[in-house]
């Protein structure tokens, strides 16, 4: 009997933690810059990209440094100063919760802080795609990955495809 009952709880732990990921969970999308915290630090979204790859998805590129002479913003491996936030979403309207799982409907971003060469893997949060054109991809985000990775706001970015 308290085998079943041992089993029972766990069971019910494991479907209490999960949350209904299609609505993207309790985060709210601020309408204002993108801005927040990276590593501790005040983090405000300066510079960088999207393209259409050829598997159909949005590749992001967020930084909050300014580029080190010569660069361009579309330049993913571009010299930087600060801390990018990068990520890859299907090339469609719609809204995209941050998960960590081993399927098809895993969704991360990464913070990626130059000084340091270290990444931080965010699965707590909400993409947000309003509108593809050929020129820009606009929506919003909410990222999380403890305190001390915290970004939110919204976007309108030029694609580097259509340069």
């Amino acid at each position: 009997m308290r085998k079943n009952q041992y089993i029972f709880g766990l069971l019910l732990s494991v479907v209490a933690c999960g949350g209904d990921d299609s609505k993207g969970g309790d985060f709210t999308i601020t309408d204002q810059i993108i801005t927040g915290v990276a590593d501790g630090e005040a983090w405000t979204f300066d510079n960088g990209g999207v393209e259409v790859t050829a598997d159909n998805l949005l590749d992001f590129d967020f930084r909050d440094g300014e580029l080190d002479d010569g660069e361009e913003r579309c330049n993913h491996f571009a010299n930087f100063e600060g801390t990018k936030v990068f990520f890859s979403v299907p090339a469609e309207v719609g809204k995209y919760p941050l998960s960590f799982s081993f399927d098809e409907n895993a969704q991360t971003a990464t913070f990626y802080k130059k000084e340091t060469n270290l990444n931080t893997i965010a699965a707590d949060g909400l993409i947000r795609i309003d509108e593809i054109t050929d020129t820009h991809v606009s929506g919003g985000l909410h990222i999380e990955a403890g305190d001390d990775y915290k970004i939110d706001g919204t976007f309108d970015i030029e694609r580097c495809d259509a340069e």
